[in-house]
């Protein structure tokens, strides 16, 4: 399985104690998420950088790297600094490049410039919000059209972050996705349960089972963690 590494990456000060509540943070985060590979890195006056703090979690292990901006607001530093980091880290990556991204057109200029592999949309606003939490595609369907052939002009796959919700997963058809992965939030959590008494090793049920697998069709295994480790038979 592939592992996930998580970078908190923040402004950075010439006060070392402000560094460090970066770093308490990244750290508390790390506890109540039970994240093993967790760094902090910095875009100025303090160590490590974005890169540093990359490879570090690649010699950790780590196949598949998140960075959590921790920025107050969406300033000069988020607009233009983070994606010349960004940038940067792209040309010496040797794998895919994912970023979720909120549907707002300062994210979707940055995507055009970076040109991530992948694309995940994820609400952002109250209004682009559904009950259950995902992406209102429905409500906000011009928008992630238009979303969907700017970065589909720059070839870059797109994906979304919805309920499973027919009416959510008919608007994100018609949106044009340009690729066919859904990210769908599960409104309830799924009980895999164990059957000791079977001939062959399961780890759940066989209906649950071959639903999660065909769901996985679907999402491409957009989060490098394919089922097969933990739906084998």
């Amino acid at each position: 399985m592939v592992k996930t590494g998580i970078v908190v990456f923040a402004h950075g000060s010439s006060v070392a104690s402000a560094n460090e509540a970066v770093r308490s943070v990244a750290a508390r985060m790390a506890e109540a998420g039970g994240f093993e590979l967790v760094e902090t890195a910095f875009l100025e006056l303090a160590r490590p950088d974005l890169n540093e703090a990359v490879g570090r979690l690649r010699a950790r292990g780590a196949g598949r790297i998140v960075v959590v901006p921790y920025f107050l607001t969406l300033g000069i530093h988020l607009q233009r600094d983070l994606p010349v980091r960004i940038e940067e880290l792209r040309r010496r990556l040797t794998t895919r490049m994912n970023l979720e991204a909120a549907l707002t057109p300062e994210m979707i200029a940055i995507a055009q410039r970076v040109r991530p592999d992948d694309v995940c949309f994820v609400p952002e606003r109250r209004a682009e919000l559904t009950t259950e939490g995902g992406l209102d595609v429905a409500a906000n369907l011009e928008r992630v059209a238009h979303a969907c052939r700017a970065l589909g002009e720059k070839g870059i796959r797109v994906s979304l972050f919805i309920d499973p919700d027919p009416r959510q997963v008919e608007a994100a058809k018609r949106a044009g996705l340009s690729r066919k992965v859904i990210i769908r939030k599960l409104a309830h959590p799924v009980t895999l349960v164990h059957r000791p008494w079977a001939k062959r090793r399961r780890i759940c049920d066989a209906a649950v089972a071959a639903a999660l697998i065909e769901l996985w069709k679907l999402f491409d295994c957009p989060c490098g963690q394919p089922p097969a480790p933990l739906l084998r038979e």
